[in-house]
């Protein structure tokens, strides 16, 4: 009995990463859409604002923030053969707020674990 009860936290434990992982990237696609809505990243500002909020409030994990920049970052060389430097500039932009959002969840992270040393 008590093993069935550890296999149905791995799902219930799956399904909230896999939840996790379907908002991120949904905020990665709404910044993208944005980006090239609006060239000049005035709005995206404010998505990534809301996003820190929410990665904050529900602890979203770092990793995750670190691999929607690493998604731009590997997006910006097939932009730059394109020609787009305003976009990519913007993006630039973006990858680098998601950054500092990324290291603030990790310092949070780190003080929530409560260890004494890095």
């Amino acid at each position: 009995m008590r093993k069935y009860i550890l296999i149905r936290r791995m799902k219930y434990s799956s399904w909230g990463q896999l939840l996790r992982a379907l908002l991120a990237g949904i905020v990665v696609v709404t910044l993208v859409i944005v980006g090239l809505i609006f060239r000049y990243g005035e709005i995206g500002k404010y998505l990534i604002l809301g996003y820190a909020i929410l990665a904050l409030v529900l602890r979203i994990k770092s990793d995750t923030t670190f691999k929607m920049v690493l998604t731009i970052l590997v997006c910006m060389p097939v932009l730059s053969v394109r020609g787009d430097d305003e976009l990519i500039a913007t993006l630039s932009m973006y990858a680098f707020l998601l950054l500092g959002v990324g290291i603030a969840g990790l310092f949070l992270e780190h003080i929530s674990s409560g260890k004494k040393y890095i």
